[in-house]
C-alpha cells in the first residue's frame, strides 16, 4: 500500500484503505477519479469489491485497476468478468501502471469532452459501464421526447428516469463533465444547430421553439455564449462549407 501511495503522491491526492471492505467504504465516501486495488486482501477481496463497485449505479463509472501476483488467465478473465477496468501482475513497472491509469482517466475525460460536443447516439459509449450506458441511453430518449417543451426541467428529469436529484448531479459530473441544467441546456443547443444545418429556410424564432428555449432572444443568447456566433452567422457558415 505505501508502494502504491508513493507512486501516485506526486500526481493525484491518494485515499488508503487496507482492506476490501475499507476500500468500499472510502469509495462512497470520496467518489474518487480511479481506483487501484490488490486483489488478495482481508475481510473483501478485490474482485469482490471491485463486483460491488461495478454493480452500483452511483459507483459504476469509477475506473478499477487490479492487481495480483498470480498470472494466471482464470484469475485474469475472473477479475475482468467483475468489471475491473485492468489488470496488472506483481511485480509491475512502475511507469507502465502510471500510463495505463491516466490512460483510463484520460479516457473519462476524453468521453466527456465528446459528450459536450457530440449528441449522445453519436458518442462511442463501448468503454463505459454497462449501467452507466443504459443511463445514459435513457437521458438521451427522455430528453429528446420532450426537446420542445420550454416546462420541461431536471425534477421531470429526475421523475422521467426514476433517479434522486443528488444522485443524477453526482452520475453527470461525473459521465459528463456538467451539471444536470447545463447538459439540458447543452443538449438543447446542440439539437438547435443540427436543425439551423437541417433546415435552412426555418425560422430562427420556430428554431428556439422546436428546442424548448422560452424566447428567440434567450435562445440566440445561450447560442452565442455556446458557439460564438449567432445562430444566423453559425447556419451561413455552415451553408457556406458545404
Amino acid at each position: 500500500m505505501q508502494t502504491l501511495k508513493n507512486i501516485f503522491d506526486p500526481f493525484y491526492r491518494v485515499i488508503t484503505a487496507t482492506n476490501g471492505k475499507e476500500g468500499l467504504s472510502a469509495t462512497f465516501e470520496h467518489k474518487p477519479d480511479i481506483i487501484i486495488s490488490d486483489i488478495m486482501m482481508p475481510e473483501m477481496n478485490g474482485t469482490e469489491m471491485c463486483l460491488k463497485i461495478k454493480s452500483n449505479i452511483d459507483l459504476c463509472h469509477i475506473p478499477v485497476i487490479l492487481l495480483t501476483a498470480l498470472n494466471s488467465t482464470e484469475q485474469n478473465i475472473e477479475g475482468l468478468n467483475r468489471g475491473a477496468d485492468d489488470y496488472i501482475t506483481k511485480p509491475f513497472d512502475t511507469q507502465i501502471l502510471l500510463a495505463r491509469t491516466n490512460n483510463l482517466v484520460r479516457n473519462r475525460l476524453l468521453i466527456q469532452h465528446q459528450l459536450k460536443k457530440q449528441p449522445i447516439s453519436e458518442v462511442d459509449l463501448a468503454s463505459i459501464n454497462p449501467l452507466d450506458q443504459q443511463f445514459l441511453q435513457k437521458v438521451d430518449e427522455v430528453i429528446e421526447q420532450h426537446i420542445d417543451d420550454v416546462e420541461f426541467d431536471i425534477p421531470k428529469l429526475c421523475q422521467e428516469v426514476g433517479m434522486g436529484r443528488s444522485l443524477l448531479y453526482s452520475k453527470f459530473k461525473a459521465l459528463t463533465g456538467m451539471t444536470p441544467n447545463n447538459f439540458l441546456l447543452n443538449y438543447r443547443l446542440k439539437y438547435a444547430a443540427t436543425l439551423l444545418q437541417k433546415y435552412p429556410t426555418l425560422p430562427i424564432a420556430e428554431v428556439s421553439d422546436r428546442s424548448g428555449f422560452s424566447s428567440p432572444l434567450y435562445f440566440s443568447r445561450c447560442f452565442k455564449n455556446q458557439y460564438g456566433e449567432t445562430p444566423q452567422n453559425y447556419r451561413r457558415k455552415q451553408s457556406e462549407d458545404s
